[in-house]
């Protein structure tokens, strides 16, 4: 299928349609997002990284700023609520299980932030209702572990792309 309006050409083979289309999104994003880093319309993107284990949380942190994000984190919810505030992140990534508490009431409490940054959530412990529950709170992606590493940029990318262009 092909629609030659609107933004260009989009391929779609059978059984990958979605996953090549979000592909491809997500490239744009990227690069439009660097364009405006480069252009100096907009500064670094900025990542806030809620997730209590150790291990997790630096490999993410090490990836993601080799990517050149800037990175920031919190193990948990009583320290990423003064992070959200003070460093403004354009983008946060929340395991849902945080020891004993409940990423969501996190998801729950950004959502309330006035200009809140985009949520993207990644969890251990995949369910339908779950994943529906996040996203009716507002998350805008919900990933399950271990996530890809070209997934979890792809996601970081569109959803600040997303967030820029709509402001």
């Amino acid at each position: 299928d092909s629609d030659l309006g609107g933004a260009g050409f989009r391929l779609t083979l059978p059984g990958t349609h979605r996953p090549a289309l979000i592909a491809t999104r997500a490239r744009a994003a990227r690069h439009d997002l660097e364009e405006r880093m480069s252009s100096g319309e907009r500064d670094v993107v900025r990542v806030l990284i809620v997730e209590d284990e150790e291990k997790p949380r630096a490999h993410q942190e090490r990836m993601l700023a080799l990517d050149g994000f800037e990175v920031m984190s919190a193990e948990d919810v009583e320290s990423a609520l003064p992070a959200l505030d003070r460093q403004q992140p354009d983008a946060v990534l929340l395991d849902l299980n945080l020891g004993e508490q409940d990423g969501a009431q996190l998801l729950e409490a950004i959502r309330d932030v006035e200009r809140a940054p985009p949520v993207i959530v990644t969890t251990a412990y995949s369910s339908h209702e779950r994943r529906d529950q996040v996203l009716e709170l507002g998350a805008v992606a919900y990933l399950v572990k271990p996530v890809p590493r070209e997934k979890l940029l792809d996601s970081i990318w569109s959803a600040v792309d997303e967030v820029d262009r709509a402001r």
